[in-house]
């Protein structure tokens, strides 16, 4: 027998075979849609793609492409005062860019950001201890008015938190500012007497970034709400078919470079904190002996700038995936949409 040949034979059905896969892997209709590998296979490579370059995927992924509207946002404003009011009631004064009542005031920033604070926090709003929160009625109606779905079937909160999150979830109400897109987020305990509730917009499935409540809670009070959110959003042109999870993932490997660090010319992924900064200023060294683990990852609608940080107030929104990591840090890449 030629082993020589035999040798050339297998060589040249390893390199096709690889050649496949990774034609299967990165072209996004085939990664999507394929009929070469199921998802388990195609999922199960690209992880332990990912595995080599020191990041860990810790959350369930979406099997398919989305095909998603593409939609102008408006952020609300508060000229007409109308949302004053809500907060204020109808005894306020005006100073400035600043609202003033008897007890609280709110400042607006940039036009659509707005902040309520509370200038006389009553003496009774004092923390629960451990100890007080053990025996507390958590079924009384009081407390339970204020839950909703996310929060009930969100089984790793403590006591503490839901009695948070109920006390943010009936300021909401009271004001006539929770509506079907204010959707519960996280709570974090900042210290031992204060929490902060934050909320996220969601609208036809998908979270709106950079639209936001977050309220600060001192005992059994509401004491701030910083506020920004959209109020008109339009449907423009067509549809967009985005790219699944598993093609976004596997991008990620792409840009990546020998070092396992992102390539300095390759600016697709954004961080939280400053949209023109390249992620090496937040995830570093992946070649250590710390993983990055992604705890989640969503594709979410972002009214931003690609070439300078600017202010919107309105304009056509674009599909970023919104990679967060286990340390609680952000950061942004944009989707690829599929075409044909």
């Amino acid at each position: 027998m030629d082993w020589k040949r035999v040798e050339s034979i297998l060589i040249v059905a390893l390199v096709i075979t690889n050649a496949i896969v990774v034609f299967a892997l990165y072209n996004s209709r085939y990664l999507s849609h394929s009929e070469i590998l199921d998802f388990e296979q195609r999922e199960k490579i690209v992880i332990d793609l990912l595995k080599q370059n020191n990041i860990i995927v810790n959350t369930k992924l979406d099997k398919s492409s989305s095909l998603l509207p593409n939609i102008h946002l408006t952020y609300e404003t508060y000229d007409d005062e109308g949302f004053i009011s809500l907060l204020l009631g109808n005894k306020y004064e005006k100073v400035d860019n600043k609202y003033i009542s008897d007890d609280a005031q709110i400042i607006i920033k940039n036009e659509q950001n707005l902040i309520y604070k509370k200038t006389i926090i009553p003496s009774t709003s004092i923390i629960k201890s451990d100890k007080e929160f053990a025996n507390t009625n958590f079924d009384d109606g009081k407390f339970n008015k204020a839950y909703s779905m996310d929060i009930l079937l969100n089984k790793n909160l403590r006591d503490d938190e839901i009695f948070a999150i109920g006390i943010a979830e009936d300021f909401l109400k009271e004001k006539g500012i929770k509506s079907l897109a204010t959707q519960f987020g996280k709570v974090i305990k900042l210290d031992i007497n204060s929490y902060c509730v934050k909320y996220r917009q969601y609208e036809d499935g998908r979270f709106l970034e950079d639209a936001y409540m977050d309220l600060i809670i001192i005992g059994d009070q509401v004491v701030e709400l910083d506020r920004k959110w959209f109020g008109e959003i339009v449907q423009v042109g067509s549809y967009s078919e985005i790219e699944s999870p598993l093609v976004a993932l596997f991008r990620l490997i792409s840009i990546m470079d020998e070092e396992g660090n992102i390539s300095e010319n390759r600016r697709i992924i954004k961080s939280e904190e400053d949209s023109t900064s390249d992620i090496n200023n937040m995830i570093s060294n992946l070649s250590s002996n710390f993983p990055i683990k992604i705890v989640s990852l969503e594709l979410v609608y972002r009214l931003v700038s690609d070439i300078v940080p600017i202010r919107f107030l309105e304009g056509d929104s674009t599909l970023y995936w919104r990679i967060e990591l286990d340390t609680g840090k952000v950061v942004y890449m944009k989707a690829k949409e599929i075409r044909e």
